[in-house]
């Protein structure tokens, strides 16, 4: 609530004055996408947008960040579309409705992979029965995506040895062998998972057509996604997996010229973001409401009134 009154304060000098407005902006652990990606759009802005200076921040991702967009402790974040929903409607982690959250952008497909140790005998999600397996942090939409995929495949959380662990964390326990599989829910290719095929042979679990399309159909903001072969070392086949939407999110207190030059100067340099960010890759302005079930910031609505977006006001 204090970050909001300064907020408030701060956007009023911003209309009066050459006030430097600050901003926090969320992301997530240092191994994903959403750190070195949140980081970039954070300096764009602060480049891009007068008098505005961003600060990005690791964070435990979707659930956490959202959590604290509803409490006024950040402003902008990183967060996975289904997430959003549910905070929108007040459903699952979410115990009433986080009406603060509004939507900039939504900038490319988040996909569940499962990476299993190679010398592990997990040839399919059955297999997972006992074995120890990090789920990402219990406030993560990461969290969330695995107990969906493992409760599809009638596996629940008793029937496995369960870790909330980082993504580093994870990574760092498969290469010791303290661990023997690892869901993350990320760009691809995902670092940590480029690294630790560099270092230990590994394998990724594909999901079966039928329970895949089961699984979209309770979940309708999954979609079907492959992985293609030699997205990783060692990796001979595309899988078949998920994927959903990472959306730009921000509180709605935020000022309408901001959200609308950040989102100016963020797609102006988009080829440059592409080429830094390969989660980028094959994303432009046409998928820039994709996955998009929340409400759009004011200033987000202008901008794409203005690329000659229909826009539901």
């Amino acid at each position: 609530m204090k970050r909001l009154i300064l907020l408030i304060i701060l956007i009023f000098l911003f209309g009066c004055s050459n006030q430097v407005i600050e901003l926090d902006f969320a992301t997530g652990g240092v191994g994903g996408v959403y750190y070195p990606l949140g980081s970039t759009i954070a300096e764009l802005i602060s480049d891009n947008v007068d008098n505005v200076l961003v600060n990005a921040y690791t964070g435990n991702a979707s659930v956490s960040n959202t959590n604290l967009i509803h409490e006024g402790e950040i402003e902008m974040a990183l967060v996975q579309s289904n997430v959003a929903n549910w905070a929108r409607e007040g459903i699952d982690t979410f115990e009433a409705p986080v009406e603060e959250i509004y939507a900039v952008a939504s900038l490319y497909s988040e996909v569940i992979q499962v990476v299993v140790r190679a010398d592990a005998e997990i040839e399919s999600f059955e297999d997972l029965r006992g074995e120890h397996i990090s789920l990402g942090k219990i406030d993560s939409g990461n969290y969330f995506d695995a107990v969906n995929i493992l409760k599809a495949h009638d596996i629940e959380l008793k029937d496995i040895h369960s870790h909330n662990l980082t993504f580093s964390e994870s990574f760092d326990m498969l290469v010791n062998g303290e661990i023997d599989a690892v869901f993350l829910t990320s760009g691809i290719p995902t670092s940590s998972v480029t690294l630790i095929s560099s270092k230990i042979d590994i394998r990724l679990l594909g999901i079966d057509e039928e329970t895949l399309q089961s699984i979209i159909e309770d979940f309708s903001f999954y979609t079907r996604e492959i992985i293609p072969a030699k997205t990783y070392l060692g990796q001979e086949k595309d899988i078949i997996t998920l994927s959903t939407r990472a959306l730009w999110v921000c509180h709605e207190s935020v000022d309408e010229e901001i959200v609308y030059e950040s989102l100016k100067g963020f797609y102006q340099s988009h080829e440059d973001l592409r080429n830094s960010h390969k989660s980028l890759r094959g994303e432009s302005l046409n998928t820039a409401l994709d996955g998009i079930a929340i409400p759009l910031h004011p200033g987000a609505k202008k901008y794409y009134k203005e690329m000659n977006f229909e826009v539901d006001d």
